[in-house]
């Protein structure tokens, strides 16, 4: 899986809000954590919110609590905002 999220951060760039939510979901699915690739992921939907549908923002959601992933106060707030 390390492979995969190496390749996956290559390409970001190239990722849409669905792209990043499908991701995030399938590695927690999966129970495989990568820190690095998902803060990018976090950076990603903080920095392109308004793109993120609400089912977008809660699979991201659901999948960094699954993971346990530290996304901070910025997420948690953002994602109420968003959310409300």
């Amino acid at each position: 899986f390390s492979a995969l999220a190496a390749e996956a951060r290559k390409k970001m760039h190239d990722f849409g809000p669905q792209n990043f939510a499908n991701l995030i979901w399938a590695t927690a699915t999966l129970g495989f954590r990568s820190d690095p690739l998902h803060a990018d992921i976090t950076a990603a939907a903080l920095k392109n919110m308004d793109d993120f549908t609400a089912q977008n923002l809660a699979m991201v959601n659901w999948a960094l609590t699954k993971l346990a992933f530290p996304a901070g106060e910025t997420w948690r707030n953002a994602y109420r905002r968003k959310m409300m």
